[in-house]
């Protein structure tokens, strides 16, 4: 997919939170991440998300076990093949839970501002005319997971506001991927996936989004599989695909849907393991 992008970026990064003790080992030696060793500190952690359409690199400054439970602030390019953004924040991470909230500022390289209609194509997407969307928005996040049988519940809600779309027009918005008549946008999402093995190294299921599109006829429902495939304590494997089985408009599978494959590489100062590789 093309102009796929990941909007269950924190909510699948909690998945990799979650590991089983390692065999042989005793129950005070089980580690539940790769990252929750060592003491809490003050840090910069980096994160690279890297995949056939899109590249993010996140930089954080905080306090605490970076990847693990921190406070601090956040700032990430994201450049994609339609659209390039620059989000700035806060966030606040627990094991299980974590919430985040900053702007960012969004620039399309292939939409512009849509004439407000009851139902839209992805022909009628394509074509808009004039200048392409530029926006500011803020966005609340919130996101978390609980162990569920052999493998582990996931939510997360973000809350987005667009705050200078030109009046009179909808937008398609490029980070849920979905028109919406600004300002609000309602993503909630929620999934299960099971651990495979002892070393619970890899992680599959499904996830569903319900996508709250105020001013619209109706809302999206999407849904579809994702996994996680830990390769070493510093890089993972991540893959989803989420497609729409409600919505308002026809946008197919490029336009309607959204989804992700690419590898992550994480980073952090202070590491108190030897580096990879």
């Amino acid at each position: 997919m093309r102009r796929a992008w990941i909007r269950f970026d924190w909510l699948i990064a909690t998945l990799l939170f979650a590991h089983p003790a390692r065999a042989g080992e005793g129950q005070d030696e089980a580690r539940l991440s790769p990252w929750d060793q060592g003491n809490a500190r003050p840090f910069v952690a980096a994160r690279i998300d890297v995949g056939p359409t899109y590249g993010k690199t996140l930089v954080a400054l905080g306090y605490g076990k970076p990847h693990w439970m921190w406070a601090g602030v956040e700032a990430f390019p994201i450049l994609t093949s339609d659209f390039e953004a620059l989000y700035a924040g806060a966030r606040a991470s627990l094991p299980f839970f974590d919430v985040a909230f900053g702007w960012r500022q969004n620039r399309s390289f292939t939409h512009g501002p849509l004439t407000p209609s009851t139902h839209y194509s992805s022909s009628d997407v394509d074509a808009s005319s004039g200048a392409r969307s530029r926006y500011l928005a803020w966005e609340l996040e919130v996101s978390g997971l609980a162990p569920v049988l052999h493998g582990f519940a996931v939510f997360a809600v973000n809350v987005d506001k667009v705050l200078d779309a030109p009046p009179g027009t909808f937008l398609y918005e490029e980070s849920t991927r979905v028109v919406i008549s600004p300002p609000w946008v309602i993503s909630t999402r929620l999934g299960w996936v099971y651990s495979f093995g002892e070393s619970g190294t890899l992680k599959a299921g499904a996830v569903g989004e319900l996508v709250v599109v105020p001013g619209r006829p109706s809302n999206v429902v999407r849904v579809g599989p994702a996994f996680v495939y830990t390769l070493t304590e510093h890089l993972e494997l991540l893959g989803f695909l989420a497609v729409a089985v409600k919505s308002p408009d026809d946008l197919g599978l490029v336009l309607g849907a959204f989804g992700t494959g690419g590898l992550r590489y994480k980073w952090a100062t202070g590491e108190q393991r030897p580096a990879f590789p």
